[in-house]
């Protein structure tokens, strides 16, 4: 984590300084745009979604053509509205919202405005108002969401664990794009075999007592992507190895901090997806309402093996055959 976090600051760095080279050399006829990124929490899945769009914006030989100037709400709605709002007044070219509630918070600062917005780790954009459909939004805002299929998540965990009945969830009572993974997971876990228990948090000070109330019930935890959870997943991790219950979910970006396992997508190519969208907006003109919201393009699995050991649980070959895919 404090890697990703150097990492950032070094970019951030980097393009300040660059921005600094351009208004003191000889003046380009190509306009520099400005991109205002609110970020709503730190965590590797977030980073890499910044990550990305700076690596696209590079591999094209494009960043001299940005100003990037990046914000971070530390989980707070009230600050995300804040920095949009600053963003707006500021009068950026592009608003680049990381997250369910920076997207909201860039969406109901711009309402006024024509100033494009793209999205990134929005699980639900939708059911979080800012598009009227994934294929065109109807509105200022395009973007990528990170809601990959939940059923082959799930179902990894029933072929690792064959006997579990109870999978336990946590969820943001505050977010959206929670509440619409559990509701999904409640709906496929009785396919599989299993039930979803399901406890709600309204912040990350309920997360000891939540865990101590689902712990007992369940055979295994799966972590969902709404940013409380995420940003609490070494806590939730902890609390579960004292019960010596594995912990699964959907963001390899995490897997280091002690998941079990995980079948999910890549943080870092969501990203450079939207770093497409970026330069199709602000330099080849294209409304964000024709550019249609981008899905994750494939899944990968990733096992924590010596977490696997420590909890005692036999990977099944067929998931070592993928491993070496």
């Amino acid at each position: 984590m404090k890697q990703i976090i150097k990492a950032l600051a070094l970019i951030t760095l980097s393009l300040t300084m660059l921005s600094a080279c351009v208004s003191t050399s000889t003046p380009s006829k190509e306009k520099v745009f400005t991109i205002g990124v609110i970020q709503f929490v730190t965590h590797p899945a977030l980073d890499a979604t910044l990550e990305g769009l700076i690596k696209h914006l590079t591999s094209e030989n494009l960043l001299d053509r940005f100003n990037i100037v990046i914000q971070n709400a530390q989980g707070d709605p009230a600050i995300a509205t804040t920095i949009a709002q600053q963003f707006v007044n500021d009068g950026v070219d592009l608003i680049y919202a990381i997250a369910t509630p920076a997207a909201q918070a860039a969406f109901n600062a711009t309402t006024d405005t024509n100033i494009p917005i793209v999205i990134n780790a929005v699980t639900s954009p939708v059911g979080a108002g800012v598009v009227e459909s994934l294929e065109s939004s109807g509105t200022n805002v395009t973007g990528v969401t990170n809601a990959a299929p939940l059923e082959p998540q799930l179902a990894l965990v029933k072929e690792m664990l064959p006997q579990a009945q109870n999978i336990g969830f946590l969820f943001n009572l505050g977010e959206v794009n929670g509440r619409v993974l559990v509701e999904e997971a409640q709906r496929i876990a009785p396919s599989l075999g299993m039930n979803a228990i399901v406890i709600g948090v309204s912040n990350i000070s309920e997360v000891a007592a939540a865990m101590g109330q689902l712990l007992p019930q369940v055979d295994a935890i799966f972590n969902v992507t709404d940013n409380l959870v995420a940003s609490a997943t070494a806590q939730i991790v902890d609390l579960a190895l004292q019960a010596n219950t594995p912990v699964f979910g959907s963001d390899p970006n995490l897997l280091n901090l002690g998941l079990v396992a995980v079948d999910g997508v890549d943080f870092l190519e969501l990203g450079q997806q939207a770093g497409v969208m970026v330069i199709d907006i602000l330099l080849n003109d294209k409304l964000p309402t024709d550019i249609p919201i981008g899905k994750p393009t494939n899944t990968r699995l990733f096992i924590n093996e010596e977490m696997a050991e420590a909890l005692e649980i036999t990977i099944p070959q067929s998931l070592l055959d993928r491993l070496g895919q």
